[in-house]
């Protein structure tokens, strides 16, 4: 009998922790939801603010400000890059309708001439 008593106590012991392993799961999913949301509205937060300071409706300072500054560099270097972009296009000399090749308007990937929509970016073309 002491034998059978072990063997019954082996099994509630494996389906205790069985049950704590598949709750703290499910916990440990539910925050992770919580999280995942807590990111989303962090990253709203830091989108309204920035729209609000780029309005200047909201004056920012002290590390706030320079990551103001950083992103506001970071659109200079954006906006530099798609003159770049318009430059080599513009001095693109080739007759596409010759070559069988154009270039995607939004990204620049080279397409066949009857491509409807570029394969990179999705973009429809014309």
């Amino acid at each position: 009998m002491a034998l059978m008593d072990k063997v019954s106590e082996f099994a509630k012991n494996a389906s205790d922790k069985t049950v704590v392993m598949f709750e703290t799961a499910k916990l440990n999913s539910k925050i992770s939801a919580q999280e995942k949301t807590i990111a989303a509205l962090t990253m709203r937060l830091g989108e309204y603010f920035l729209a609000q300071c780029d309005a200047g409706l909201v004056v920012m300072e002290g590390e706030a400000a320079e990551i103001c500054a950083e992103i506001s560099a970071c659109r200079e270097t954006i906006a530099e890059l798609q003159e770049e972009i318009s430059a080599v296009r513009a001095a693109r000399d080739f007759d596409e309708s010759e070559t069988g090749v154009k270039f995607c308007p939004s990204c620049g990937e080279a397409l066949t001439t009857e491509a409807k929509f570029c394969p990179r970016c999705g973009a429809k073309q014309e």
